[in-house]
């Protein structure tokens, strides 16, 4: 892949009229964010990346491209094998110190009875606890006022002195507890809960189906107790509700792991965290006793706690 020369990365406005610096370039689909790769709104943002107007998703990966740019790091984008939202940025950038300048600030912070108030959006909410969480864990800063976290929309409202407390810090704690903040917009905030609520019914179907499975073997194996089931038979469905309940906990009950780990990291207890211990020491019980054949496995009750749980998360998030 060709470099550019030190001469042109040092210029940041700088027009690469020269084709060939920018032939091995990564480019997304049309209608497709530049830096990350997620379908655009209409109208899209736009920042001058390595010549040429690109288009951006959200305000996020537009500040996110001119700090790069600025910074004189547009080589980032000549590097990259792949575009994806997951991609680190160069360790030259602090992103969410950007959130701190001025005129970034002015297009979602707004003064309001002297105090700083700004609407965000926060991926990854699946129920009451992680609104608690955030809200606790907010209230412990100095100079926050008021903290609120609307399930449903997955939006929340943070007021706050700003003499005290950088709107920054505040999106790095939220993220240092397992959750993305990025400012509110509603074209992409919609777009964003779509694929939130798609991945929960994911999950939910996998945990379902998993379920019914786990429990049809497990029928089996009580009714064996009582009739004379041969050893072979009895590991058989073991191995076979294995089998069907491994998604289920960790596809879909991966979430509820993350999020009391978060939890724990950031000294708080969450009712993810009790959960979490109760699937993992059942599963992994069931395990040993499938292995060794000995003692009792619980792989239908695993895979049903989780899916209640997913049920319920759904219910809070999307009622009918």
């Amino acid at each position: 892949m060709s470099s550019i020369p030190s001469s042109v990365s040092s210029a940041t406005n700088h027009p690469y009229k020269d084709n060939s610096i920018t032939d091995g370039l990564v480019l997304p689909l049309a209608d497709h964010c530049f830096h990350c790769g997620d379908p655009v709104p209409k109208p899209p943002f736009h920042t001058e990346i390595l010549g040429k107007s690109r288009e951006m998703c959200c305000m996020g990966c537009q500040l996110a491209a001119q700090s790069i740019v600025e910074a004189g790091l547009e080589q980032y984008y000549l590097d990259r094998s792949e575009i994806n939202r997951t991609a680190s940025l160069p360790t030259q950038l602090t992103r969410l110190e950007i959130y701190d300048h001025d005129e970034i600030k002015s297009q979602f912070v707004y003064a309001q009875d002297g105090l700083s108030v700004a609407e965000l959006s926060v991926n990854n909410l699946r129920c009451a606890a992680c609104t608690w969480l955030i809200e606790s864990r907010l209230d412990e800063l100095e100079g926050i006022s008021k903290c609120q976290v609307n399930l449903t929309n997955q939006r929340m409202r943070v007021i706050w002195n700003e003499d005290k407390l950088p709107i920054s810090r505040i999106l790095a704690v939220i993220n240092e507890i397992g959750y993305d903040a990025k400012p509110y917009r509603q074209d992409t905030h919609e777009a964003m809960l779509a694929r939130h609520n798609n991945q929960m019914l994911l999950r939910l179907g996998i945990a379902a189906l998993g379920s019914m499975q786990a429990m049809m073997y497990a029928v089996a194996l009580y009714f064996g107790e009582y009739s004379d089931m041969l050893i072979f038979q009895r590991d058989f469905l073991r191995w076979v509700s294995l089998f069907v309940s491994t998604p289920v906990f960790f596809y879909a009950g991966i979430p509820f792991f993350t999020s009391a780990w978060s939890a724990i990291r950031a000294r708080q207890v969450n009712m993810d965290v009790p959960v979490s211990l109760a699937l993992i020491i059942t599963f992994f019980a069931s395990l040993y006793a499938t292995i060794t054949g000995q003692g009792e496995t619980y792989y239908d009750s695993v895979s049903m706690f989780i899916f209640f749980c997913w049920q319920d998360a759904i219910s809070n998030i999307m009622p009918v």
